[in-house]
């Protein structure tokens, strides 16, 4: 693994460091990338962690080549650098290829849920927040006449937060190497972060207002259409009339955004709800990661398309052919992106996807008799997963894709370091730069 980090081109690490002058020596960038990936690849990804075995394990020694690190400065180190781990990733995948890894006649595409570096309990609403603000800029406001339960219960909250991190710096020291800058550490860095999540919840309700608000002029011009329709000709158009569309849940509970990463998102998982991101791995047929993404969608319905997009873009960029199958469980199924797909795998500029149909992909006739019609789409795809070469291919995908985030959390957890969804995508990045440089040395004689 060494070797192969010294065969990437460390300039953009590098040329940000500024030779001679005062201050501290900086440590030697080719060594921390190194200590960090191989960190990652023995499952340490805790900035105070990686100090401590570098004062009492031999590999880690040996990697900072007698230095040690303070945690301060890894954890540094990996904020600084996050935008070069998109770059490393790809230079690695180049390794990858010249080894004579990454084939891909078939690739696979899934999503895990993996943990915010922060508690669900941290989730606010917007009147939550507010509250939170007034209570901070108001010490009193508990206390003082007039003054309503809702700002004394937030006060108690503050005060509990607050009690929390004195426990969590007495067990783990008062800086992990892991959480926010000093700017974000203060209360003013505490006001920009409420701040940010109430902006998250304004623009989220923004977003559903504006898609109430499209149905609703669609639905408009739907009946104005049928309306002229009935003036001119004297009758009905065929077809239903339009229906109007749902009118917004009175009873709904209002949305909520985290204050400690707005960016992270309540995710169903297995074993329950967590705060967290939906993160997103295509692999070759021998589990090389083509692409890694973090999104904070719930579900992936609407990740098939673009995951298997970047993935041909990397493909590209390593000379490689356009693969013959994309394979994705039945959470992937989008009936417009399968659409899409098709067609393009028909002029031979993509795979073909091999996907299930989810139960959402079943219609009731127009006259509603039989409610397990299936889309003329859906029906297609259910034929082609009956021919035994694609059924074949399809029992492949969960041999090529679910090892990679076994061997992922296996090695790193299922909890992010990083906070934002920028700096979640960066780390992610750097795991799945680490998995494929692992998949490098096992090939490598």
């Amino acid at each position: 693994m060494l070797d192969a980090v010294d065969a990437l081109d460390l300039s953009a690490l590098t040329g940000s460091y500024r030779l001679g002058g005062r201050g501290r020596r900086a440590y030697d960038p080719a060594m921390m990338l190194a200590l960090l990936i191989y960190a990652y690849a023995v499952g340490e990804s805790s900035s105070r962690r990686i100090e401590a075995r570098c004062e009492h394990d031999v590999a880690f020694r040996v990697i900072a080549a007698g230095d040690a690190p303070d945690h301060s400065s890894i954890a540094g180190f990996r904020v600084r650098h996050r935008d070069t781990f998109a770059d490393l990733f790809v230079q690695v995948l180049r390794l990858c290829r010249e080894a004579g890894l990454v084939k891909v006649g078939t690739i696979a595409l899934d999503g895990t849920k993996m943990r915010a570096n922060a508690s669900s309990g941290a989730n606010r609403t917007a009147a939550g927040i507010k509250a939170a603000l007034d209570a901070e800029t108001a010490p009193d406001a508990e206390t003082a006449p007039g003054a309503g339960g809702d700002a004394a219960v937030v006060a108690e909250q503050l005060r509990r937060a607050e009690a929390t991190d004195a426990a969590e710096d007495a067990e783990f020291g008062s800086d992990r190497g892991d959480e926010p800058p000093p700017g974000m550490r203060d209360r003013s860095g505490q006001r920009s972060r409420f701040a940010a999540a109430a902006a998250r919840i304004a623009a989220r309700e923004a977003a559903e207002a504006a898609q109430q608000q499209g149905a609703q002029a669609r639905y408009e011009q739907k009946v104005a259409a049928r309306e002229a329709y009935r003036a001119e000709h004297g009758r009905n158009p065929r077809g239903r009339p339009p229906k109007p569309p749902a009118a917004p849940d009175p009873d709904r509970k209002p949305g909520r955004a985290n204050t400690t990463d707005p960016d992270s998102v309540v995710m169903a998982t297995r074993q329950g709800f967590v705060q967290g991101y939906n993160t997103q791995v295509v692999a070759s047929e021998d589990q090389v990661i083509l692409d890694a993404e973090v999104v904070t969608d719930t579900n992936d319905t609407q990740q098939l398309a673009p995951m298997t997009r970047a993935a041909l873009i990397m493909l590209r960029l390593l000379g490689l052919e356009v693969p013959h199958t994309v394979l994705a469980d039945a959470g992937y199924w989008n009936t417009t992106a399968i659409t899409e797909m098709d067609t393009a795998h028909d002029r031979g500029l993509g795979p073909e996807p091999v996907v299930p149909p989810d139960r959402a992909a079943l219609r009731p006739e127009p006259g509603g008799h039989d409610p397990q019609r299936q889309s003329t789409r859906a029906r297609r795809m259910r034929e082609r997963l009956r021919e035994p070469d694609r059924r074949a291919h399809y029992q492949r995908r969960s041999g090529i894709i679910e090892p990679v985030f076994g061997q992922i959390k296996q090695r790193t957890g299922d909890r992010f370091r990083l906070r934002g969804l920028a700096a979640v995508n960066a780390e992610f990045k750097l795991i799945a730069m680490t998995h494929n440089l692992l998949k490098l040395h096992v090939a490598s004689p």
